[in-house]
């Protein structure tokens, strides 16, 4: 299915298959091409998804950092994570 067609959480999901470690502000900056009309492509809503996705054994946390003051959480697919989207996406 083309980038922008799909729903959004997928797209998510798809991006963490290249194995890179993202933080919600890399996901927005690399969907808004495709995704940029789309009302929940804001970081809060973004990094709701992942922290939801890593609850659920999805995405592992891969780093914690201080930007400005704001604590940046960055995340990559787990094994499970990795299984789940060959196997359903």
């Amino acid at each position: 299915m083309p980038r922008g067609t799909e729903p959004l959480s997928y797209a998510i999901f798809r991006l963490f298959e290249d194995g890179e470690a993202r933080c919600a502000a890399d996901v927005v900056r690399e969907l808004k091409p495709a995704y940029g009309r789309h009302k929940l492509l804001t970081e809060r809503d973004v990094d709701e998804v992942m922290t939801t996705a890593k609850e659920n054994g999805l995405l592992d946390e891969a780093a914690a950092e201080l930007d400005d003051g704001r604590l940046r959480i960055s995340f990559s697919l787990s094994r499970y994570g990795y299984e789940m989207v060959k196997r359903y996406l």
